[in-house]
């Protein structure tokens, strides 16, 4: 696992401007959720990609470098 805080720090110590991805590997639907509407299934698939993006944002506070 990635130890987010100290990726962050390095980032910030090393004062790295560069443009951020968010690069996702896990799937977005769990068993099931393909066979619900397409709505739901966007539904969900922004949730979890809100909750990694927020994330994100809140590190780049956390260290000042947004």
């Amino acid at each position: 696992m990635v130890d987010w805080d100290l990726y962050f720090q390095t980032l910030k110590e090393l004062n790295i401007k560069a443009p951020l991805t968010l690069h996702i590997e896990y799937s977005l639907l769990e068993k099931g959720e393909d066979k619900l509407s397409l709505p739901r299934q966007k539904e969900i698939i922004t949730g979890k990609l809100k909750k990694d993006f927020d994330f994100i944002k809140e590190h780049l506070r956390k260290y000042q470098l947004h």
